[in-house]
């Protein structure tokens, strides 16, 4: 075997007791050059470990033997092991590595545990937030955003299912892309050759089949019968639902200013009082600018006056509600009664899920936990010494009463005096955590992707702006004066700037023209000469095109378009959609 850890060239021990003949055999080039260069570091072929899991991950582990005792591995080194035919076996990032010296000499021993690189994906984090997107082109773009940058590049990468929301929030990327994988009953996976890819697990199948036993190792088949996660009913409950357009009215008596709503308010649509149209504001915003205020996912509405005796409004608004379905496997209770010898056979169980946003994904939900659950697990382990098999992959196996295709779960690799023993785990049914992926292709109608930090904040996106001011810049919000009675700005062209109003409100351009403006939501060091400012943009504000945003300051600026100094403007292009909410901060500082 040869291993690069890093710049370290290490051979394996039968490697080098055999060097003048690999040196003169008909190998391949490359190898040759590597061997002319670099013969000295030895290490054990009998300690090398390396196992293949079904999720994509994969992990090696072996023992470098450092006769002069001179070498340090570090973590997240890069790790790449070879066969004697050139072909990379196992790719990936040191995770551990301990160090012994070995007594009265000055050599080590080094016992390196790697990780392949999938590890990359637990380093990168991301929020990604789309509506009508397929499941693949989301995978593309987050490839783009975040994972070109670390050297990885497309692989197989397939559409999947076209996804109606996908909210991915504070999520690393290989939870994001896993869960996407799952929206589809794919599996997403990073190659030894950095290739992303993504598609259905039936893509490859393993290179050979179980008819026989001929190609398993005396005493090392094992069949094993079980389900603990069994059920033949199911009870899905979703999360919330955005309503159609409700309608509800209300009739003031000259006292109540609040008024509650059949559902928990998702985003108002319209409110009349007497005919006549009122002003929405969000509560907790905005005080006494509006007519009435309402919360995302409150039941009330709120005016600041009071409508008067007897006169009649009417709140037009979306609210929110949860589905739940039952479905049970009426075959499944009728076999497992008889099993039992007792009882009505019925195993129950309760699923909540919170990416679930109507009664029809519920139900297709509900019918897929059956499909997956309800049903005898079965789990082979064999060893063998044939190659050509990879976790993630369908092998068929037909001995001793048992005819399926099984998942591949596991594939480990050990090297023992340059032969290669292979250890395989294999699956039908839902008897592991793994084979809980592959049946999530029965979610063909289940269209949704939903990982956020908690209910309700959804993907909340942050943006990073700064600005310095030299002396001689105008307008300068670190140009104040002391505002009295009877005096006066003289012109927005140089301006002098209160403590308190060196920035009042953020706001966002399309096509040159102000679109949407929001108040400062927090300010840090307002009197200091490095003030932070922070706004935020809640999912339900804002949607559409953004081409850029400017920040506004002075006592003049307002809730009205374009009121107030223009302190600072530059480009944000994107599109916001309803699913991501947007945090600005803005770092000002006085280069005086």
């Amino acid at each position: 075997m040869l291993i690069q850890i890093g710049s370290t060239k290490l051979y394996t021990s039968t490697l080098n007791s055999d060097y003048d003949t690999w040196l003169n055999s008909e190998m391949d080039p490359f190898l040759n050059s590597e061997l002319e260069a670099e013969t000295t570091y030895i290490l054990n072929e009998s300690a090398i470990q390396i196992d293949h899991y079904v999720d994509g991950r994969a992990t090696a582990g072996f023992a470098v033997f450092d006769v002069g005792g001179i070498y340090i591995f570090y973590e997240r080194q890069q790790v790449t092991i070879r066969d004697l035919a050139g072909a990379l076996v196992f790719g990936g990032v040191v995770q551990s590595c301990e160090s012994i010296r070995i007594p009265g000499s000055v050599a080590k021993i080094h016992t390196i545990a790697a990780a392949d690189y999938t590890a990359i994906l637990d380093w990168r984090i991301v929020d990604y937030a789309e509506e009508d997107q397929l499941a693949g082109d989301a995978v593309l773009e987050i490839l783009a955003d975040y994972l070109a940058a670390e050297g990885i590049t497309e692989g197989e990468i397939e559409s999947g299912n076209l996804l109606t929301q996908i909210e991915i929030a504070n999520k690393s990327a290989y939870q994001g892309l896993t869960k996407l994988a799952e929206a589809c009953g794919f599996v997403c996976y990073l190659d030894y050759d950095l290739k992303l890819y993504f598609h259905i697990r039936s893509l490859y199948a393993a290179d050979w089949s179980i008819t026989d036993e001929s190609d398993i190792l005396n005493e090392s088949l094992t069949i094993t019968r079980q389900n603990d996660a069994y059920r033949n009913a199911e009870t899905i409950i979703g999360g919330y639902e955005e309503t159609s357009l409700q309608t509800e009215p209300f009739k003031g008596d000259g006292t109540t200013k609040t008024f509650p709503m059949a559902y928990p308010v998702n985003r108002m649509f319209g409110v009349t009082v007497g005919g006549a149209a009122k002003t929405i504001g969000q509560k907790g915003e905005d005080i006494g600018l509006y007519d009435c205020y309402y919360a995302v996912n409150s039941e009330t509405l709120t005016f600041d006056v009071a409508p008067g005796n007897g006169v009649t409004g009417e709140a037009q608004y979306y609210g929110l509600w949860r589905a739940k379905y039952q479905a049970s496997d009426d075959t499944a209770i009728a076999v497992n009664a008889t099993r039992q010898g007792f009882g009505t056979g019925r195993i129950e169980h309760i699923t909540i899920d919170e990416s679930l946003k109507s009664l029809d994904a519920a139900r297709d939900c509900a019918n897929a936990k059956l499909t997956e659950f309800a049903k005898d697990g079965i789990t082979i382990e064999y060893k063998t010494r044939r190659a050509g098999l990879a976790a993630g992959t369908l092998q068929h196996i037909d001995i001793q009463d048992v005819d399926y295709d099984f998942l591949i779960t596991h594939v480990g690799e050990e090297h023992k005096d340059g032969d290669t023993e292979y250890s395989v785990s294999a699956c039908y049914g839902p008897v592991s955590e793994e084979w809980d992926l592959f049946f999530r292709d029965a979610f063909t109608n289940v269209y949704q992707v939903r990982e956020g930090l908690e209910e309700g904040i959804g993907v909340q996106k942050l943006y990073n702006f700064a600005h310095t001011w030299d002396a001689a810049d105008r307008p300068n919000p670190f140009t104040s004066a002391a505002i009295g009675e009877g005096l006066a700005v003289s012109s927005d062209l140089w301006p002098s700037f209160a403590l308190t109003n060196r920035i009042e409100y953020l706001q966002f351009y399309s096509g040159g023209v102000g679109v949407f403006r929001k108040q400062i939501t927090s300010i840090a060091n307002e009197a200091s000469d490095d003030i932070m400012a922070a706004t935020y943009i809640a999912a339900a504000e804002a949607v559409g095109e953004i081409a850029e945003i400017g920040f506004f300051a002075g006592d003049s600026a307002t809730v009205t378009i374009d009121s107030g100094v223009l302190i600072y403007r530059t480009d944000l292009v994107k599109t916001k959609n309803a699913l991501e909410s947007m945090q600005v901060n803005f770092n000002m500082l006085d280069g005086a």
